[in-house]
């Protein structure tokens, strides 16, 4: 019952992918939003890290390592800090 992700919103997120991905980067999940908007998720070695390109937004990333305790969110246009936080997953 949710609204159709569009093909921007598909564009925007590989976009972003291509900048923080490396070649043994793990894919992500690729959820749907029901406000046609899209999330990636990648959960791995006790850390998640979710990308939210919400339809009427700005797209924010959420990060939690819960070995350390840390949680981490903020605006996806740090993608230096984006990559990072990738790889410490992979």
């Amino acid at each position: 019952g949710g609204r159709r992700v569009g093909l921007e919103m598909v564009a925007q997120s590989l976009s972003l992918l291509g900048q923080i991905m490396e070649t043994a980067s793990p894919a992500p999940s690729v959820v749907p939003l029901g406000d046609g908007g899209l999330q990636l998720e990648w959960h791995r070695k006790q850390q998640d890290l979710e990308i939210v390109f919400p339809s009427d937004d700005s797209p924010l990333f959420y990060y939690k390592d819960r070995r350390a305790g840390i949680e981490l969110e903020g605006s996806t246009s740090d993608v230096p800090n984006l990559a990072l936080l990738l790889r410490k997953i992979a």
